[in-house]
């Protein structure tokens, strides 16, 4: 039995377990000797919102590919830090070895240590994709509708994501079915306006010559800073090879929480920070990248049994 055929054969009762336990093992074995702050309470609650994280990625990307994408997509989510942490970043201006800097510094506001709110809004995005996904006995306006809903939850816990208020609205719009469309304009309206009577709206900063600045002090403390753009623009075009009701919501997420904030700040460290909330989106839209394989008639066939959407 061939290596892919092995992962897909892997039941999610096993693999969502798997999958959390790898998730933590990981960023464990990153934090250990880092001082990370904390008491037991808090490192508690921290490790049971990775969880729901390594979770929900699992069932986002197997309601588009089925299990052996799932699991890739799983683990992916706890190997990058580990990868980021040892082999990606490098020493850059004035002698700063940033792998330092990024488990100090970047690894306690991705693991939910500090900034709790932005992995909240984390999950939150990820429940309303895996809602606007799902295939259920209630109507697609209804899971549209409480898509928006989800996305206006993470909106108002973290109000700096609240572009991503539009990512449901384009899986609808996709769609085109008007109900959906209202219902998910409707959910996501209600978080604006929560927003604005209860929160605030921040400021969305655009410039390309910013965003070019920013970009540049990756580029510093990387060794590929182009590997970093391409990776998710690939996955976008993937999944929307098998799904494109998936491609516009991680889309518009992906530029809501990733390619915007790059023009809010000019340093690196405080634009990683900035988009915890859009982590698990790179990663879903990185392993998305195997669906630009072509697939087999067999692999066609599996496809079609798995519980994806239009």
């Amino acid at each position: 039995m061939r290596l892919r055929e092995r992962v897909a054969s892997v039941p999610p009762f096993v693999a969502v377990p798997v999958v959390v336990v790898v998730e933590l093992a990981a960023t464990a074995a990153l934090g250990r000797g880092q001082g990370w702050p904390g008491g037991a309470g808090h490192v508690l609650v921290s490790a049971l919102l990775l969880a729901a994280e390594a979770v929900l990625v699992y069932c986002a990307a197997y309601l588009v590919g089925g299990r052996g994408p799932a699991l890739a997509a799983g683990l992916l989510l706890a190997l990058v830090p580990v990868v980021l942490a040892e082999r990606y970043f490098v020493t850059g201006g004035g002698g700063i070895d940033y792998r330092a800097v990024y488990r100090h510094q970047v690894l306690p506001a991705e693991a939910g240590l500090s900034g709790r709110s932005a992995v909240v809004s984390a999950c939150l995005f990820l429940l309303a994709g895996c809602l606007a996904l799902a295939r259920t006995r209630l109507p697609g306006w209804a899971m549209l509708g409480l898509s928006g809903a989800a996305a206006a939850a993470a909106a108002v816990v973290y109000p700096r994501a609240w572009i991503g208020l539009a990512a449901p609205v384009a899986a609808a719009v996709v769609r085109r079915a008007p109900a959906a469309v209202a219902a998910a304009a409707a959910g996501a309206g209600i978080g604006l306006l929560a927003l604005v009577l209860f929160r605030h709206v921040p400021h969305v900063a655009f410039g390309w010559h910013s965003m070019g600045i920013t970009l540049g002090g990756v580029r510093e403390f990387t060794w590929s800073r182009r590997l970093l753009e391409y990776l998710p623009l690939a996955g976008v075009v993937g999944l929307a090879l098998r799904s494109p009701t998936a491609a516009a919501f991680f889309g518009v997420l992906l530029v809501a929480l990733v390619i915007l904030p790059l023009a809010q700040t000019h340093d690196l460290t405080a634009y990683l920070i900035s988009i915890v909330p859009g982590l698990p989106v790179y990663v879903l839209l990185t392993a998305s990248i195997g669906f630009l394989v072509p697939r087999s008639r067999a692999g066609r066939a599996a496809a079609a049994r798995a519980p994806a959407t239009s």
